[in-house]
């Protein structure tokens, strides 16, 4: 069969010609966008791949924030570590609302502030999945469900009335979970219908008042479970008989370990003999529970099994006859799987204009999310499909593949989330439709800003640029300040390489500095080559602008009727180069000098002189002024003007310098 496969391929490669029939889509979520509007829009089959981020969810169809009700659906997040859905209260994801939805999956969230986290309410949904999530702050349960064959695995669930309620004559599976700190009193894991389960490696711990509750359960299968510290243990409350309980936890549970009011005899050890090991020496008998403190039998024959049993309280039938001395994972561990022989995988498709032209040898990279790795793209100069050939060691069940197709031109990306069926088959296909035809493409090739007033006040300059094939329309600029749009600014229709600049402002810097981001084509009117290039962002800080000082002096000794020397010293102390600026110097009240600074650096110094006769002696009222027209924006304009008075007298009075 392998050869036979891989000649397959070799013909595919030479012809590069295939039917395939039409492939499953996965519908990108990011935050700011509709998760349920994603999931209108997905057929059976298809994945709703949401990305990291909080999502708020509001709206919805009375206390549901989401509805799936379509077959064989994904809904899948990012992980449950960096995709957050808060239900804002409300109740969280109903499966099978209004349509009937076998086969869905929800998987990779965190779920918050929910009433019941997800509901699969009708026996019409069945083989649905929920795994690999984590809910917190739930106020009633975290799942809920009526189907068969549900299963619930991998989930991390703490807090809420119940970890799951299921009250329904059909089977279940529910493992490999971690369940703390419910508050029921009947026990957090309900079976409450006469149906099977299969209740295995969970951890139960801490929860209020009860770890597993069986009411009224049949041929229930309990196995591999840890449950400690929590109000009680296991609950047998009108269970039918044939529950299969055995290899578990009961340990330091404050109510008690067990606790059993049903009149039917429960079967409190393996079925069949169990090939285990104790103490170096690989034996095989019945194995029974693990009760702590609460057995208080010895092993006498040193096989690591209590010598004589163990009653149930509350029953009068109901003994585990093979009693463990030791926890469970002490006697079994888990079998390394024998290895599965990789199988081929084919990625494959075809790459297509909308209008149904092909795009000849397309440019395609496949790479896997999971693992970072990037596979090897075969195309052909005469033909529009790709394929790479991998195999399952290096794609598996649940791996998201994101693919990306261009002409060079035009892209267009799309996520595929793997099915276990598509493994199975020998992989998938993922055909990609690039839209048609030349279209503009709007760039923010350039963005300043420009100190302009007192009160640390700037204007934004900023250019757009159309970089497209195609001539744009008319548009709008979006300029935000600390990620609140603060104006917009309309720019007229561009042709191919033609751009526009604008200025807008004033604005006010708020504290020490803004993020200001300027972002073309704000309101999506264009359909532009690249929809992610449109913003231009940076951080505008107040650290570079400058202060002038001024100090005015007599730097002569001040003789009436003779020419003395008036001089202007003014500094730049502040942080910031200052540029062109006016200096006035007046002498009770009369202007005698206005001279314009070219520019000076931060720390720099400029001193400026005025010849001057005074007519007599007495007072004279000296004033000056450093940035006369307020022209330097600066960060403080409290300090630009001094006023002093000069004494001037005669030669033969006594002798003065002053300079200061």
């Amino acid at each position: 069969m392998k050869t036979i496969y891989i000649v397959c391929v070799i013909a595919f490669l030479g012809a590069m010609v295939m039917v395939t029939p039409a492939a499953a889509t996965t519908w990108g979520v990011y935050p700011g966008d509709s998760i349920q509007d994603a999931l209108n829009s997905a057929s059976s089959g298809d994945t709703v791949f949401v990305h990291a981020g909080t999502y708020v969810l509001t709206g919805g169809v009375g206390d549901w924030r989401l509805l799936v009700d379509a077959p064989s659906i994904t809904l899948k997040g990012d992980g449950a570590d960096v995709t957050i859905l808060d239900c804002d209260g409300k109740c969280g994801i109903y499966v099978g609302a209004f349509e009937p939805a076998p086969g869905c999956v929800v998987e990779g969230f965190k779920i918050v502030n929910s009433g019941l986290g997800v509901a699969i309410c009708t026996e019409a949904s069945p083989n649905c999945i929920i795994r690999n999530n984590v809910f917190e702050d739930i106020s009633d349960q975290a799942v809920s469900t009526h189907a068969p064959n549900t299963t619930i695995m991998g989930n991390v669930i703490d807090g809420g009335v119940y970890a799951i309620y299921h009250q329904s004559e059909v089977p279940i599976t529910f493992v490999d979970n971690v369940i703390s700190n419910t508050t029921k009193s009947t026990g957090c894991v309900r079976i409450n219908g006469k149906c099977s389960a299969v209740i295995s490696n969970n951890t139960f711990l801490k929860n209020n008042a009860g770890g597993i509750a069986l009411t009224m359960g049949r041929d229930v299968i309990l196995t591999k479970n840890n449950v400690s510290s929590n109000g009680k243990g296991i609950w047998v409350y009108k269970a039918d008989g044939a529950n299969s309980i055995y290899l578990n936890n009961f340990i330091d549970n404050t109510g008690c370990n067990v606790a059993v009011t049903s009149s039917e005899p429960q079967i409190w050890n393996s079925t069949e003999p169990i090939e285990y090991t104790h103490d170096g020496a690989i034996l095989t008998n019945y194995l029974g529970n693990y009760w702590g403190s609460d057995y208080t039998g010895s092993d006498g024959d040193g096989d690591g099994l209590g010598d004589t049993p163990y009653a149930i309280p509350g029953s009068a039938t109901d003994i585990d006859h093979r009693p463990l001395v030791l926890g469970f994972e002490n006697y079994v561990s888990e079998e390394e799987p024998a290895p599965t022989p990789a199988t081929p995988a084919l990625i494959s498709g075809s790459v297509s204009y909308d209008n149904g032209n092909p795009i000849l040898n397309p440019t395609v990279t496949v790479r896997n999310m999971d693992t970072s790795e990037d596979f090897t793209v075969k195309t052909d100069a005469g033909s529009n499909y790709y394929l790479t050939l991998t195999d399952s060691s290096h794609v598996s069940a649940g791996d998201w593949i994101q693919i990306n197709a261009s002409n060079d031109t035009v892209y267009k990306e799309t996520s595929h989330v793997v099915m276990g069926s598509e493994i199975e088959s020998g992989g998938f296909v993922q055909d990609m439709l690039l839209e048609s035809g030349e279209r503009p493409d709007l760039i923010v090739t350039e963005k300043s800003e420009e100190w302009v007033t007192v009160d640390k006040t700037y204007t934004i300059t900023y250019t757009v640029e159309n970089s497209g094939t195609f001539n744009a329309g008319a548009t709008t600029t979006s300029i935000k300040i600390d990620g609140t749009e603060v104006t917009t600014d309309p720019v007229p229709a561009l042709t191919i390489s033609e751009n526009y600049t604008s200025t807008v402002g004033p604005f006010t810097l708020s504290g020490g500095n803004d993020t200001i981001e300027v972002c073309a084509d704000s309101v999506d009117v264009i359909n532009e080559l690249d929809e992610t290039n449109n913003c231009l962002e940076n951080l505008l800080e107040a650290s570079g602008l400058p202060d002038l000082t001024i100090r005015v002096a007599l730097k002569t000794p001040g003789y009436a009727n003779e020419e003395n020397i008036l001089g202007a010293r003014v500094k730049n102390t502040g942080t910031g180069d200052a540029g062109s600026f006016n200096v006035s110097l007046v002498v009770d009240g009369t202007p005698v000098l206005l001279e314009t600074v070219i520019s000076l650096a931060a720390g720099e110094i400029i001193e400026l002189e005025y010849p001057w006769t005074p007519a007599s002696t007495g007072e004279y009222a000296l004033s000056a002024t450093a940035d006369t027209n307020n022209d330097v924006a600066e960060s403080d304009e409290t300090n630009n003007d001094l006023s002093r008075t000069s004494v001037i007298i005669k030669r033969t009075d006594w002798t003065q310098f002053h300079y200061d």
